[in-house]
């Protein structure tokens, strides 16, 4: 699960690796076509179940605006994938991960009353 930012604007999107891998993507962000393929991949997480929402956390925060990508994911150095004039960052434990993202959007942090 992804978090991002684009134009002010937060979101939450689903799908596999090679959506964020976003050296790949660089020409088409630049061109906003790239945003207009993800749109498929945009999920209301805060829709899920309190199991789901528990089991299914951000694993990536890519900020668009900032060009920073930050990376929880462990099989890929994400990181490492963006163009040049983008950060990447890793941080390897997930509290401390989840802390870049803003309250109001932690969604697993959300009572759901009965």
């Amino acid at each position: 699960m992804v978090y991002t930012i684009r134009a002010n604007q937060e979101a939450y999107y689903y799908g596999e690796n090679s959506w964020w891998l976003i050296d790949g993507w660089s020409e088409r962000i630049r061109q906003g076509v790239y945003f207009e393929y993800i749109e498929k991949l945009k999920i209301n997480p805060w829709s899920f179940s309190s199991e789901c929402k528990q089991r299914h956390l951000p694993q990536l925060i890519i900020d668009f605006d900032k060009q920073l990508l930050i990376n929880n994911f462990y099989d890929q150095a994400l990181e490492s994938r963006v163009p040049a004039d983008w950060q990447g960052v890793w941080v390897a434990d997930q509290p401390t991960f989840l802390t870049h993202i803003p309250v109001s959007a932690r969604f697993w942090e959300t009572l759901t009353l009965i």
